[in-house]
């Protein structure tokens, strides 16, 4: 699976899965604690399943790109 999480989106998924995991390990909810594992890794390794199923992307694709051509002298 190619890497489909953007620079601003895998920073938020990870500060809002440190968030989590810390909420859930203060107060004990098991749920906010998985939510948090689940945010913090998708941000760190730049890849969400949902977002492949769905075929979305925040990357910027260097495929988009067109290379300047040079005039042959």
């Amino acid at each position: 699976m190619k890497k489909n999480v953007g620079n601003i989106d895998k920073y938020i998924r990870i500060i809002l899965g440190l968030t989590f995991v810390t909420i859930g390990y203060r107060t004990g909810m098991f749920w906010a604690t998985l939510l948090g594992a689940v945010l913090f890794f998708t941000g760190w390794f730049e890849r969400c399943v949902i977002y492949w199923i769905i075929g979305f992307t925040t990357c910027k694709s260097t495929q988009d790109v067109v290379p300047v051509k040079t005039p042959i002298e």
